[in-house]
Order: C-alpha cells, then sequence, then structure tokens
C-alpha cells in the first residue's frame, strides 16, 4: 500500500516577506506475511506488517502576529504589536519506520515504530527594539529542535 499527498500553503498570517510553503507526504506498508514465498507458521505469526513513512507539517504563527498594529485610547493611537513582516511557520518533517505483528492467533500484538524527525524556524519571541516604540515581545523563527526514539506496545 502507497499514499501520498502534496500540500501548499500561503497562510495569511504569514508575514508579507514570507513565500507560501509546501509540505510533502508519503507512506508505504507491506504486508509481509501475505507473501506465499516466505512459508510464515500462520499458528505463530497471523500477521506481520511492515511500514514507513516521511511528511511535513507547520505550525501557523497567531493571526495578527506578522502585523504591525496600533490600538486606539483616548484618541490617541498608541503602538500595540511591533509585528514581524518575516514571521513564518515552524516547519515539522519526520521520517518512521515500523512493524506491527499478530502472534500466537491474534493473543499477543506486537507494534514497533521507529521516529526521527526536525522542526526547523522554531517561532521564538524576543524583547521588542525600544528604538522602535512598541512595548512587549516580538516573534521571530529560529533554532531547530531535533527528537528521535523507538516507541512499542
Amino acid at each position: 500500500f502507497i499514499t501520498g499527498a502534496v500540500r501548499r500553503d500561503d497562510n495569511s498570517a504569514f508575514g508579507t516577506n514570507y513565500p507560501a510553503i509546501t509540505y510533502p507526504k508519503i507512506g508505504a506498508s507491506y504486508v509481509i506475511s501475505e507473501e506465499p514465498a516466505l512459508r510464515i507458521p500462520k499458528n505463530i505469526v497471523n500477521s506481520l506488517r511492515l511500514r514507513a513513512a516521511y511528511g511535513g507539517s507547520g505550525l501557523q504563527p497567531g493571526a495578527f502576529d506578522a502585523i504591525r498594529s496600533y490600538t486606539a485610547a483616548g484618541g490617541f493611537l498608541t503602538p500595540s504589536n511591533v509585528g514581524n513582516p518575516s514571521l513564518g511557520p515552524e516547519r515539522s518533517y519526520e521520517t518512521e519506520l515500523g512493524l506491527d505483528a499478530g502472534l500466537f492467533d491474534d493473543r499477543l500484538s506486537l507494534e514497533v515504530t521507529h521516529f526521527d524527525g526536525t522542526t526547523r524556524d522554531a517561532i521564538l519571541s524576543r524583547q521588542a527594539a525600544p528604538s522602535e516604540g512598541f512595548p512587549g515581545f516580538q516573534l521571530f523563527n529560529a533554532g531547530r529542535v531535533d527528537r528521535n526514539g523507538t516507541e512499542w506496545r
């Protein structure tokens, strides 16, 4: 079994300097226990599936995080949010490899998955530059977070 897709996102929450982004995904699985050439004893291994997947996704900034904004108060406009025209999404990509097994007439099941992923352009905040005249914090993209591990049950 093979599945695949592509998602293109040009979210209005992105800064004006940030282009649209594309997120791919592909997955495949193979029920190896149905392969007659392997002659797997059915009373021990009822089903055995190998699987692999790769995909990307994103965490969008808030609706107005990239926009410079002001607040009207008492007949005056006061600075509210400094914004960031280069603000974009956090981008995460992950690869998974695994197997699923049904053993001893499905009395015992096993699922094992190994994953390896990276998040790029994490959305962080920093103190707004006082010279810009805006209070508070400004969001920006920076950094990378790596994660990997193995899950089983």
